[in-house]
């Protein structure tokens, strides 16, 4: 029997020795056919569950797809639209240097009132310089005569006087008709002195041609110099710009384009201006070296009838760079004669510190060829040296030793005896050293929370944004979206400070514990905390009068107690200093410590319908599978 019993029991397992083919092929269908059912159990529940996992895929997709456009959990102001910032800066910073910066050309547009009062004299007439034309009026006293007597020069050019007859005065002196009038009034009237005098300059006409923005023809006096003129007509007006009203309504009768016409001049050249005079006599105007040496001799004064052509600028391939320690660096248009003091005149001279002994002019000598001169720059200016000629599209660079004329300083505020700048060796004065120079702390100072904040200086102007800094940081990071949303809280409240312990180093006098200081940096000493800040859910948040030895329940009580929404098991406590986040039970209340109670987190049905949904249906699956299984496989 219990052979018997032996070989039932192992049926399942293999067929018993000694049995027929018969039996052998009964136990190979019937074991083929338990693992057709088993097979087949898996299937429909893979069938049933893949709905389910397809559903919560999706559901993935579509979160992780939102979470792309949903803003920084740290920082909900800094979504994506901060990109458009960092381009913004980059066209400005790209603006500032396409192209070479032009100088030189910036002659004030405000003079057109001046022109309405030519009588503006920039200091007295030089009656050695002075030319007497048409219009000028003269002021007269001779003999008995009590009272000046006015007499102007008739269009013909004479000044005709009573009694004592007409005198041919066009085109002379002011010292030479002066000394002409009075001996013709002597010869009529020996007694008594004869005065001369100028009392109104004349005015006349002038024409303007070439690339001035409006040509033609325009009043002027005879103190005025060229640069008034050309700029008042706007020669050196953007292209673009529409014709000037006012300038049209000041000189009546002159031939002006329509209101609304844009005029689209070349740029004019303030360098090349030529004034043709009614003699035959033809003289240059350089505005720019006037502008840059105060020297009048590049500004004539006008004359009746001056023709003043302002030729197209040629500064593009016929210029000159000058680069480096200068008070104005860029590009200016050449001219023949120009030198190398010439060039360093108009870029406003060389700063101080510049290397004198060493100014280099690379010139291009061919297609494939640049040559460097250096030039000793002392010499020249001390007449020991001749002046080095100029050729077109020489370069000018004139160096200097940043290192050597750098001062440093750091700047001490807050509770110290002596706040202010103080001077340092970068790299090698210690804070302890510039706090004793300060004078010490007063005895309101917070050691706790001061604190050294270094405003370094970046060589790359784009590194002093701090998004770009940001974004070129992270630039080759791996970290997830979490951690790039940290990262870019931590940098956006970056301040740059210097990592130092004050409590350790002046309230233990641990030298250990010093840092040297860089130019720039800022010490900031605070006054000491005496108020406790209580915020959040309680009734009166705000300031409290700090309380030794008082708990975190006191200071809430005073604060007129927990509000209803308030959840008084997460109150935090923000220690000063530190801002660590503290449980109260495991803090001393400190001045200047804040207490934060927050509100009760409340979810509602669409908060926790999700979670069931889910949680349901993975149940469902599961157990729908189970139970195919055990009916699939029950005997």
């Amino acid at each position: 029997m219990g052979s018997a019993a032996s070989s039932r029991s192992s049926g399942t397992g293999g067929p018993p020795s000694g049995s027929s083919a018969s039996f052998a092929r009964k136990w190979v269908f019937r074991n083929r056919e338990v693992c057709v059912k088993r097979i087949a159990v898996l299937v429909l529940g893979f069938t049933l569950g893949l709905p389910v996992f397809a559903q919560q895929l999706e559901q993935y997709g579509a979160k992780k797809q939102a979470e792309k456009v949903q803003p920084n959990q740290y920082l909900l102001n800094q979504s994506g639209e901060k990109i458009d910032l960092i381009q913004e800066y980059y066209q400005r910073l790209l603006g500032k240097q396409s192209g070479v910066r032009e100088t030189g050309e910036g002659i004030s547009e405000s003079l057109l009132p001046q022109m309405r009062a030519p009588l503006v004299l920039e200091g007295a007439v030089d009656p050695a310089s002075y030319i007497v034309g048409p219009g000028d009026t003269f002021v007269m006293l001779w003999g008995d005569q009590l009272t000046p007597i006015p007499f102007t020069v008739t269009p013909e050019g004479l000044l005709v006087l009573p009694t004592v007859g007409a005198i041919d005065v066009s085109g002379q002196p002011l010292a030479e008709v002066k000394k002409t009038t009075a001996l013709k009034i002597k010869s009529k009237y020996p007694v008594g002195e004869a005065v001369v005098a100028l009392l109104t300059p004349r005015t006349f006409r002038v024409t303007v041609v070439g690339s001035a923005a409006i040509p033609g023809t325009y009043p002027a006096s005879a103190i005025d110099r060229v640069d008034r003129v050309v700029a008042v007509l706007g020669a050196v007006k953007l292209a673009g710009m529409k014709v000037d009203t006012a300038a049209a309504a000041a000189f009546p009768g002159t031939q002006m384009l329509p209101p609304s016409a844009t005029v689209r001049p070349p740029r004019p050249s303030l360098r090349h201006i030529r004034i043709f005079r009614m003699t035959g006599d033809t003289l240059d105007a350089d505005l720019v070296r006037f502008y840059a040496t105060g020297d009048r001799k590049f500004n004539p004064v006008l004359r009746d009838g001056d023709v003043i052509f302002v030729p197209v600028d040629r500064k593009d391939g016929y210029s000159v760079d000058v680069w480096g320690a200068v008070r104005l660096e860029g590009s200016y248009e050449f001219r023949e004669g120009d030198s190398l003091t010439t060039a360093l005149d108009i870029a406003q001279g060389v700063l101080p510190g510049a290397d004198m002994q060493h100014v280099e002019i690379e010139r291009v000598m061919g297609p494939d060829s640049l040559t460097t001169l250096v030039v000793n720059l002392a010499a020249v200016r001390e007449g020991k040296a001749p002046d080095i000629p100029l050729r077109p599209n020489d370069r000018i660079y004139v160096r200097i030793d940043t290192h050597a004329t750098a001062t440093s300083q750091v700047s001490i505020t807050g509770e110290v005896r002596y706040p202010g700048a103080y001077p340092i060796r970068e790299g090698t004065t210690t804070l302890r050293e510039v706090i004793a120079r300060g004078g010490g702390f007063t005895s309101r100072a917070s050691l706790a929370d001061a604190r050294v904040i270094r405003n370094r200086k970046h060589a790359e102007p784009a590194l002093g944004n701090p998004d770009y800094r940001r974004l070129s940081d992270m630039r080759l990071s791996t970290m997830d979206r979490e951690s790039r949303e940290y990262y870019d809280y931590e940098a956006t409240i970056r301040n740059e400070q210097v990592s130092v312990d004050f409590l350790r180093l002046f309230g233990q006098n641990d030298a250990g514990a010093d840092v040297t200081l860089e130019d720039g940096d800022e010490i900031y000493v605070p006054e000491a905390y005496t108020n406790v800040y209580v915020f959040g859910q309680v009734n009166r948040p705000g300031y409290l009068s700090f309380s030794s030895g008082a708990d975190v329940d006191s200071y809430i009580a005073h604060a007129g107690g927990l509000a209803e929404e308030a959840d008084g098991s997460e109150i935090q406590v923000i220690k000063a200093g530190t801002k660590k986040w503290v449980d109260p039970r495991d803090t001393n209340i400190e001045p200047g410590d804040q207490v934060w109670v927050p509100k009760k987190t409340k979810h509602g049905f669409d908060y926790y319908w999700p979670i069931f949904r889910d949680l349901f249906a993975i149940v469902s699956a599961t157990a729908t599978s189970v139970l195919l299984y055990i009916q699939v496989t029950k005997k």
